[in-house]
């Protein structure tokens, strides 16, 4: 992600270590937070094997540049940098399916969609050669048991040129990415290096392609029930927020308090709270702010913090549970990046 880390940064300092935990899909609170703040959560997980050493290595690397100034926690894109930047955006690859991102994890949800389209292919053919793929045998067996379904050819076939004309009216090089990625009988798909010449683009671009390809195919499987969808149900998440988090959010939609939903789910109030800040920064459509952050409340905020949202320091109430305190204070800060306009 050579040149995409540039994308990640601004011209105003920025958390190293935040940068590197959504690039690993780390989504604690104070990343999802930060991530949010920077306008980077479609990034999560764009490179779960990212080291910090390699993170490292890369600011290094791009301050001898001039392209970047570092101190120790946080670093920022220079005039250069920022010339830099603009480059990416407009002569790289650019994804179309990043809003996804929570959807599935794509490198997972592209080898047993490439296995069963592969098994398929090789059965209807009469045919028992496979190209080898690292699958445990759960995943094997999950196939397997698929390719009972009856009438399979017929209907994976249409949803297969259904998913083709989707991608290809988002972009034709992901259609054809698609395509060429295949295995099947007497065909093996493309390497990323093919990929990358016969569609002329960076090796770099290509490994982002192909993210954004599986985003893409994992979101249009996900809108449409099938035998597609049969086979890769269960690598698909129902919300973008956690199960459990999603689990807090509907028991506070029915009443329920803090303290009784972390009672009835023997969890800390510590934890619904993590719940409730993640559906804030992630889907605050489906959170009552009026019941969770009353006015009241909100005005009390208003007198103790001022200015840049993201430059107040939370104060340690006096008379108050801190962690109730510091769970209001971070949801005024969300609710004033999402509603007023900060």
């Amino acid at each position: 992600m050579d040149q995409y880390l540039y994308l990640l940064f601004s011209r105003s300092p920025r958390r190293i270590k935040v940068i590197e935990n959504v690039l690993q899909n780390h989504r604690t609170q104070a990343n999802l937070f930060w991530a949010f703040n920077y306008g980077i959560l479609d990034w999560l997980g764009a490179d779960r094997r990212m080291r910090r050493a390699d993170l490292a290595n890369w600011l290094s690397q791009a301050q001898a540049k001039g392209l970047m100034q570092v101190d120790q926690q946080s670093a920022w894109l220079t005039p250069a940098g920022m010339q830099r930047q603009q480059q990416v955006v407009q002569t790289y690859y650019q994804p179309h399916f990043t809003q996804w991102t929570w959807l599935s994890n794509p490198s997972d949800f592209a080898d047993r969609f490439s296995l069963g389209i592969q098994a398929l292919s090789e059965l209807v053919h009469n045919e028992k050669k496979y190209v080898p793929l690292s699958l445990s045998i759960t995943e094997m067996t999950k196939v397997r048991t698929w390719l009972m379904t009856k009438g399979l050819q017929t209907t994976v076939y249409q949803e297969l040129m259904a998913i083709g004309t989707q991608l290809e009216k988002q972009d034709p090089r992901l259609a054809t990415l698609f395509a060429h990625e295949l295995f099947g009988y007497q065909l093996s798909g493309w390497t990323l290096e093919q990929a990358s010449s016969q569609l002329h683009v960076h090796l770099e671009e290509a490994m982002m392609m192909d993210r954004d390809l599986w985003l893409g195919v994992a979101h249009l499987v996900s809108a449409r029930p099938g035998n597609l969808q049969a086979l890769m149900g269960d690598l698909l998440a129902a919300m973008p927020i956690s199960a459990s988090a999603w689990l807090t959010v509907q028991q506070l939609q029915v009443g329920k308090s803090v303290q009784q939903i972390a009672m009835m789910r023997h969890l800390k109030p510590s934890t619904i709270r993590e719940h409730l800040l993640e559906a804030a920064i992630i889907i605050p459509q489906a959170l009552d702010w009026d019941r969770l952050l009353p006015a009241k409340t909100r005005q009390q905020l208003a007198t103790q913090y001022h200015g840049p949202v993201l430059k107040w320091q939370f104060i340690k109430p006096a008379h108050q549970d801190e962690n109730a305190a510091f769970f209001s204070f971070r949801l005024y800060q969300i609710w004033r990046r999402w509603y007023d306009h900060d």
